[in-house]
């Protein structure tokens, strides 16, 4: 009879523990780094996108009170959009004259996080330059943009200005 020899196996994943388990702590501190910092991201990205909104509702303000009031001058100071739980929206709207018929309007939208931060977030600026339409009688009159006309559409009645392109 052949007597078997016993092995000793104690420690045997320890090694293998003392190797992995540290890569292992590191690859899960990386993706919770990198999924706070997509969350950050994507929190910044919402806050600009609603500082975005402001000065376009901005803009549409004050387009608005300028065809009512063509001496309108702008806000007096800062207009409160929204303030919603933890952040808020404002715009501020300021006119000035380049010549009797031209105006530029500047918008500057903001967004605070939280809501009572002295400093802005984030900002987004729009400039509007204004000049009338000077020369014929017109009964459409298209900017840059063009016009886009589309099924059976008929313009009757007066001439068309387009600065842009027909499409």
């Amino acid at each position: 009879m052949r007597k078997r020899l016993k092995q000793s196996v104690n420690g045997s994943v320890l090694l293998p523990l003392i190797v992995v388990l540290p890569f292992m702590m590191l690859i899960a501190t990386y993706y919770m780094n990198l999924s706070i910092s997509g969350f950050r991201l994507a929190r910044q990205d919402q806050l600009h996108t609603a500082a975005q909104l402001s000065a376009d509702a901005g803009a549409d303000y004050a387009l608005r009170e300028i065809s009512e009031d063509g001496d309108w001058a702008g806000t007096a100071g800062e207009v409160e959009l929204s303030n919603i739980s933890d952040s808020r929206t404002t715009y501020e709207a300021s006119v000035a004259d380049i010549s009797p018929s031209e105006k530029t309007i500047t918008i500057t939208g903001r967004g605070y996080r939280p809501a009572s931060a002295a400093s802005p977030s984030s900002s987004v600026i729009i400039k509007v330059d204004l000049r009338p339409v000077e020369s014929g009688s017109y009964s459409v009159v298209s900017g840059q943009g063009g016009l886009i006309m589309s099924n059976s559409s008929k313009i009757t009645g007066g001439n068309v200005l387009i600065n842009g392109e027909i499409l």
